[in-house]
């Protein structure tokens, strides 16, 4: 199917199959992916669906948006932004209140006004064919209905029922009848009052199918409420005649499945809210059981529903059961939001009791899910309060396994902020619970990780060290898209420190193992990190060819940070070679990114390199403006390497100009910066400028 949309969407096919499989990945293996492959679903997800609308005009229309949950509300407002350059319509139906996050900027809102008194009369006198009743109704329903046209339809099906029950009765004087006929204040009460005419059986089937939710699933039902297909069928068939469901025809599903759906939404609301609390619940967990017997096979496909039935049950063990692995199943598809959501539910049912031993363990490893997902989401300071939790719970017990795990979190989060001391100690503890369990795949994911911190704290031979140690458990282990990573990393390190041909044959390495594995997003990026090094040796040829075909790839992806940084890579080469134009063409383009994903650091980039070129064009002070902005962006995000290097070029820039004293100052700030973190690039430079003003 992609491929008939969009062939040069191909390459995702593998993601689209593992995350839309039904296996739940661990806390772990999702922890090992990248960062930038849980937003490629998303992204091609867009892609597809702009593709498809330049074959033909797309009309998407999402119903019952008040029941949407976050990781579908956060997909739809993504997608709205970049809608306006396609021929696509995209209608979402809602009732009061709307969740706050789902206001799409841009969206033009079409209240539903009441229907005028001339335009009910039509609709009534659609719906009730007999002229005398028309007109004996007509007044009173559009005094009460208050231009609802649902209310009028719920009005109109009881005054339906009203002549039927006369005409059996052989009750034919319809005025006197009718005379005194009583319509309830809501659409509410007479959906309700409709349903209490119901004779026993099909209300009970009525209220059994509202549990299972809008949509029924004729098989289930069938399950729940033990009667035979045949009388099933017919219940149904009445309460479709009396307008409460109506048949699902099409869709791939029906093949297998068949369904019905209830009229509307309000009247599965309200017959499932007209339940006792107690009857409520005992169907949900009649509904559960029922269906872990009829999905035994492929349960996971069905843990979301299960998790909610449970959830509304007495069955408390099964609902943190399948509200775990509903949130596995969220995380394993980076649906976080829905993710902390799950966990949240889990946590609530397991405090209402005296936890036992069994119970601290599934509440330090949930503790951990949850602050994992909070962390992606953004909210660090509960993800910091709920590992602490975890971390205490798994020490009661004695759990060094998911304590190890628990301290790798925590050293994520304090990286994440840039906390570099506090990151290395957790994963330093990490570390020496890895090495007394023997899990050499976990240590070496740690040592990795401390080599980084440490490169970006500025020690970075101590850094390198820990980077090699990783890279040789790795090859132990044959643990393959790791090893890569590390070959990365230690590529990254060659850089910051200047020696570029070996930062070139570790990335070229790891390179190889991307391709072989086809992870086109670790592909753009060692592609993207190769053009930068060649840049570097002045290989400006391969250089360009690296970055074009980063840029390439990003685009493919969707991925417009990265292809944000390598335009203003590729626009430093066309510098370099004097080439203008160029220049401001991919400088402009960059700058439109960076200023969309309101991206400061991305910016500082930018700034940085109109600075150069003023300062090629010999416009001094423009060129001063541009380097004083860069650093000040640099200084506050606390990139000290690019705010050594922007202070070199500024100062170079000064002694271009004769200005010796500042120019000074500059080099000598620099030099201060880059020293401090181990950055080779530049130091000689720096010397030699510095000796030259002495003389």
């Amino acid at each position: 199917k992609i491929k008939e949309i969009d062939s040069s969407l191909l390459f995702a096919s593998s993601y689209f199959s593992r995350l839309l499989s039904s296996k739940i990945k661990s806390l772990e293996e999702i922890m090992e992916q990248s960062k930038e492959e849980s937003n490629l679903f998303t992204r091609v997800i867009k892609k597809l669906l702009f593709s498809y609308s330049s074959q033909k005009p797309l009309i998407i229309v999402i119903e019952d948006v008040q029941w949407i949950d976050d990781a579908s509300a956060e997909f739809i407002v993504q997608c709205s932004e970049e809608l306006k350059g396609y021929p696509i319509l995209l209608i979402c139906s809602f009732r009061e209140p709307l969740k706050k996050k789902l206001y799409i900027v841009g969206a033009k809102r079409i209240e539903l006004s009441p229907f005028k008194n001339t335009e009910s009369d039509k609709l009534i006198r659609f719906l009730i064919k007999e002229k005398n009743i028309f007109e004996l109704m007509k007044d009173k329903i559009i005094s009460t209905a208050n231009g609802n046209p649902l209310f009028i339809e719920e009005i109109v099906r009881e005054v339906k029922e009203k002549r039927l029950s006369a005409d059996k009765e052989k009750q034919g004087n319809y005025t006197e009848m009718f005379a005194d006929f009583q319509i309830p204040d809501t659409v509410q009460s007479i959906a309700r009052a409709r349903i209490d005419l119901l004779p026993g059986g099909l209300k009970e089937i009525l209220y059994q199918a509202s549990v299972l939710g809008r949509y029924i699933e004729i098989n289930l039902l069938q399950k729940v409420t033990g009667l035979e297909v045949k009388v099933l069928w017919e219940t149904l068939k009445k309460l479709q005649k009396d307008e409460f469901i109506e048949k699902v025809e099409g869709g791939p599903k029906r093949k297998t499945q068949q369904y019905y759906v209830f009229t509307h939404s309000l009247i599965q609301e309200i017959a499932y809210n007209s339940l006792l609390f107690k009857a409520r619940r005992n169907l949900h967990t009649k509904i559960g059981a029922a269906m872990e017997e009829m999905y035994l096979s492929k349960i996971d496909e069905k843990v979301e529903e299960l998790a909610y039935h449970f959830n509304n049950s007495n069955d408390k063990e099964k609902a943190v059961l399948y509200l775990n692995k509903a949130g596995d199943k969220a995380q394993s598809l980076y649906a976080f939001s829905n993710a902390v959501n799950y966990f949240q539910d889990c946590i609530n049912i397991l405090e209402t009791s005296k936890p036992k031993r069994e119970q601290l363990v599934k509440f330090s490893e949930i503790y951990n899910k949850l602050a994992f997902s909070q962390s992606v989401v953004g909210e660090r300071k509960k993800a910091e309060n709920n590992l602490n939790k975890a971390l205490k719970y798994c020490r009661k017990i004695k759990d060094r396994e998911n304590e190890s795990l628990i301290l790798m979190s925590l050293g994520n989060l304090y990286g994440d902020t840039g906390k570099w001391d506090k990151a290395i100690e957790y994963f330093q503890n990490s570390l020496l619970i890895s090495e007394e369990l023997n899990n050499l795949k976990r240590k070496a994911r740690t040592i990795k990780s401390i080599g980084l911190a440490y490169l970006f704290k500025g020690d970075t031979e101590r850094g390198y060290k820990y980077l090699k140690d990783s890279l040789k458990i790795c090859k132990e282990i044959k643990a393959v898209v790791l090893y890569a990573m590390v070959l990365n990393n230690i590529g990254i390190y060659y850089d910051m420190v200047g020696e570029w041909r070996k930062a070139i044959k570790y990335y070229k390495k790891g390179l190889s193992i991307y391709e072989k594995h086809k992870n086109i997003i670790q592909i753009s990026k060692t592609m993207g990190n190769l053009g930068f090094a060649y840049s570097s040796i002045n290989n400006s040829e391969l250089a360009i060819y690296y970055l074009k075909e980063s840029i390439k790839l990003s685009d493919k992806i969707g991925d417009i940070y990265y292809k944000g940084i390598n335009i203003v890579h590729l626009a430093e080469e066309y510098l370099k070679k004097d080439n203008f134009k160029k220049t401001k063409f991919y400088i402009i383009q960059a700058e439109e990114i960076f200023q969309k994903l309101e991206d400061k650091l991305g910016l500082a980039d930018v700034y940085r390199l109109k600075a150069k070129l003023l300062k090629k064009l010999e416009r001094w002070e423009d060129s001063e403006i541009f380097f004083k902005k860069a650093i000040k962006i640099y200084s506050q995000q606390r990139d000290r390497l690019n705010e050594g290097e922007t202070y070199y070029e500024w100062g170079d820039m000064l002694l271009i100009k004769n200005n010796k004293d500042s120019a000074k100052k500059k080099l000598l700030k620099s030099k201060k910066i880059l020293e401090s973190i181990g950055a080779k690039k530049y130091l000689r430079e720096i010397e030699e400028k510095l000796d030259n003003l002495k003389k």
